[in-house]
C-alpha cells in the first residue's frame, strides 16, 4: 500500500547499517515486537507465538490447537481461512490429492481430473486449486 505524505523521505537499503538514527529505530521495533509476542503468548498459550517473534513462521496446521485461529491472527492470511474450513469438503479432497502425487504422469492425471471436478467447486477454490497444481509442476 502507498502511503502519500508532505515531508520529504528517502529510502535506504539496508539503512540500519549505515544510519544509527535508523539502527536505533530498527532495534526499539524488534523488541516492541518481541514483548509483543510474548504477551500473545500469555494470552493465547499453545500457539508458539513467543518462539516465532523473530521471524514469520508458517505452522503446520496440524499444529495448530484443536481451537483454531485466536483473534489475534490475520484472518486475511489465506492459511488461517482455510483453517477456519473456508473451502468446500470437495476442494479439500482435490487438496489431499494433489498432495499426493509424486511424478508429472501423475500430475498429468490429475489435471483430466481436475477438469471434470471443476463445475463442483466455486471459482475461487478452481483458482486457488489451479495455483497448487502449478507450483507443484515446480516441484516435480
Amino acid at each position: 500500500m502507498l502511503f502519500r505524505t508532505l515531508i520529504p523521505q528517502n529510502s535506504f537499503y539496508k539503512g540500519d547499517g549505515i544510519n544509527f538514527a535508523i539502527s536505533a529505530a530498527s532495534i526499539i521495533g524488534k523488541t516492541y515486537r518481541d514483548r509483543l509476542m510474548q504477551g500473545l503468548e500469555e494470552t493465547y498459550p499453545g500457539y508458539g507465538f513467543a518462539q516465532h517473534k523473530r521471524l514469520w513462521h508458517r505452522t503446520p496446521p496440524e499444529r495448530h490447537p484443536a481451537n483454531g485461529p485466536c483473534p489475534a491472527h490475520r484472518m486475511s492470511f489465506p492459511i488461517i481461512r482455510e483453517l477456519c474450513g473456508e473451502f468446500s469438503e470437495h476442494f479439500y479432497e482435490l487438496k489431499q490429492q494433489l498432495s499426493e502425487v509424486d511424478s508429472a504422469v501423475g500430475l498429468r492425471n490429475f489435471e483430466t481430473k481436475l477438469k471434470g471436478c471443476l463445475p463442483k467447486i466455486d471459482e475461487r477454490e478452481q483458482r486457488k486449486i489451479r495455483l497448487m497444481l502449478s507450483r507443484r509442476w515446480k516441484t516435480i
